[in-house]
């Protein structure tokens, strides 16, 4: 065993360090144990025995203690310890236990063997430790870390965390695909080492405006060595920036694709819009011609048939006379046709001319033509006594 000269130490020096140890030990819950080989006695300090749950001095076998521990650690543990005493090869464990009280119990297991003066081993030391608390929180943590993983891998973004020196410290499966490289290949590096042709682009200076200012930024901007538009957020925070991205290079193709279309859609509107313009320039010029055409012969065949009434009319026939009545009438309403063509010619360029308009008396009008026209034929005809309209009188 090993040995400490204190009988130069003053008496109440020894008492505080014996003190202080042992509050160190309850505080940290870490005691000491000592294994002899030649008496194959096994010693545990109180510590130990408050973390196995038995009373304090308690003794046992090494069989015994080994009792005590998970029957999965059990081999590893008994080889490991009969190879310290052996061989004097030291260990480091952790390991489970079952305490007296039935507690499932995380500990640490430090070993290493003790020599006597000639170096010969004569027993095995070393410390026992409850880490119940650490392992506890260490598993909440893996899990929390595991869950956080999943709902990161799950994204259909790609996502990266980087440090306050640019190093990538995460990416989930999406950024690799979308960068081409494992993340086992980005951890630790710069993202800058990575990709050098970011330096001085949108990337470079949104990134850098983000870290230096605290303040999300959001963007979108063209990758060449990539060939992709990506849609970027990125959050700084304590630890550095974390940043997402999308790939919208379709959505960008589908709308340049989008504004040719109707670039040359507005080409052809305007091509057909001149097309149409000439178009009713050249009607309007007919019309015109027509117009003057139509109303020297019409002023002609309405002054002859005048005179014709005037003058001859006693020598005509009943049905004579009535055929001249009839073409004065037809002539009296020739003069506004000229003026109907003129208008139809100009429909296509000017506005309609809104107005009330009383249907009842254009029908009427019309039905008096067309008896006129055809007096032998006998229709019956109901035309409703109210029928105004908002409409262009000349259309209707």
């Amino acid at each position: 065993m090993y040995s400490l000269t204190v009988d130069a130490q003053p008496e109440h020096l020894l008492r505080e360090a014996k003190s202080l140890l042992n509050l160190a030990g309850r505080l940290g819950r870490l005691g000491a144990w000592a294994f002899e080989l030649s008496s194959h006695q096994l010693l545990w300090s109180p510590e130990v025995c408050a973390i196995h749950d038995v009373p304090s001095g308690f003794a046992c076998s090494v069989v015994e203690a080994l009792a005590f521990y998970a029957p999965e650690d059990r081999p590893v543990l008994q080889a490991l310890f009969e190879a310290s005493g052996d061989e004097g090869r030291p260990y480091d464990l952790e390991l489970r236990i079952r305490t007296a009280h039935g507690r499932r119990v995380w500990v640490r297991s430090i070993a290493e063997a003790e020599r006597g003066p000639d170096g010969a081993i004569r027993g095995v030391a070393g410390s026992c430790q409850d880490i119940t608390e650490h392992k506890l929180a260490a598993e909440e943590y893996r899990q929390l870390a595991e869950r956080h993983a999943t709902t990161l891998e799950s994204l259909t973004e790609a996502f990266v965390t980087l440090d306050r020196e640019w190093r990538v410290t995460y990416a989930n499966s999406v950024a690799a695909c979308v960068f081409k490289r494992s993340f086992e290949e980005m951890n630790g590096r710069v993202l800058w080492d990575l990709f050098p042709e970011a330096v001085g682009s949108s990337f470079d200076v949104h990134y850098r405006r983000a870290m230096d200012t605290g303040k999300a930024v959001v963007f979108v901007a063209f990758y060449p060595p990539l060939a992709i538009w990506a849609q970027v957020h990125a959050y700084p925070s304590s630890q550095g920036l974390a940043v997402s991205f999308r790939d919208v290079t379709e959505q960008r193709r589908a709308e340049q694709e989008g504004r040719r279309l109707t670039a040359a859609l507005e080409e052809r509107v305007a091509a057909r819009t001149s097309q149409l313009q000439a178009a009713n320039r050249e009607l309007e010029a007919i019309a015109f011609s027509i117009a003057h055409d139509l109303r020297t012969p019409l002023t002609a065949i309405n002054a002859f048939a005048t005179v014709l009434q005037e003058d001859e009319a006693s020598r005509l026939t009943v049905r004579g006379q009535a055929h001249l009545s009839r073409i004065l009438a037809a002539t009296r309403q020739l003069p506004g046709m000229p003026h109907s063509v003129l208008e139809l010619a100009r429909l296509s360029c000017a506005p309609l001319r809104r107005e009330a308009v009383d249907l009842r008396r254009i029908a009427h009008d019309v039905l008096a033509h067309l008896r006129t026209a055809d007096p032998a034929r006998a229709v019956e005809v109901r035309i409703a006594d109210e029928l105004d309209a908002c409409a262009d009188r000349s259309l209707v």
